[in-house]
């Protein structure tokens, strides 16, 4: 499984380089403009998502198509800049405006810097839609990614994860309104289980949970409750 993922290595390396420029633009960005509106780097990017997903359904229909990632196309090195603009625009605009709702939940109130969000928005996108496609061309699944559910369902699991483990109840607050995050964590993952468990491809003959590991969703949600772990083994060491 993991030799035949030398295959996927130029989008993965492109995918690394191209977080890394975007973070840096990022940085540049929040200096030049955002920092004197006082906007966190959360709220931008939700809005900067928002914007291509409103110019994916009217005057650019096309980025839908054009920016997403499949299977056959993961491999091939004249479409290997889709592993770049994959994380960016939905397919599914119900899947869209869910996404854009919970990443406003989680960094609304976050006070890291555009280009920080940023580059961690990209790695950790690049890194489940890695997994994700490695483990689609193991089992022969046919899958589309596209949009934020890698990251969304890793922060989300990071939450939850730490939560559980250091026994209190992580609430994000907007308003009047507190939020665990294990009812995100729940209501987030029967909304995935209904997107992702059909078969996408008549005749194919996958089982349910390597059709979940062919997911964004499901490795975010795997590197996010690892992710916890280690940080909660790592406040035990003395």
């Amino acid at each position: 499984m993991l030799f035949r993922s030398e295959r996927f290595a130029p989008g993965l390396a492109l995918g690394a380089s191209a977080a890394l420029v975007f973070g840096w633009a990022g940085s540049e960005f929040d200096r030049a403009l955002f920092e004197d509106w006082g906007w966190s780097g959360g709220v931008v990017l939700v809005l900067s998502l928002g914007l291509l997903q409103a110019l994916a359904l009217g005057p650019c229909k096309g980025l839908q198509q054009h920016w997403s990632l499949s299977p056959a196309q993961s491999s091939q090195p004249r479409l290997v800049w889709r592993w770049i603009s994959a994380p960016w625009i939905h397919t599914n605009g119900l899947e869209a405006g869910v996404n854009l709702l919970l990443l406003l939940i989680v960094l609304g109130a976050s006070p890291l810097q555009l280009g920080d969000v940023i580059l961690r928005y990209c790695l950790t996108s690049l890194a489940c839609l890695t997994l994700a496609a490695i483990s689609a061309d193991h089992w022969g699944v046919q899958r589309i990614w596209s949009g934020s559910a890698g990251a969304v369902s890793a922060l989300i699991a990071l939450a939850a994860g730490l939560s559980l483990l250091h026994g209190r109840v992580l609430l994000y607050s907007n308003g009047a309104l507190a939020i665990p995050a294990w009812v995100l964590l729940l209501v987030y993952g029967a909304l995935q289980l209904g997107w992702q468990l059909p078969h996408q491809r008549e005749g194919e003959t996958s089982l349910a949970w390597q059709r979940l590991l062919s997911s964004s969703w499901g490795w975010g949600t795997l590197l996010g409750l690892l992710w916890a772990l280690i940080s909660w083994l790592q406040g035990l060491l003395p």
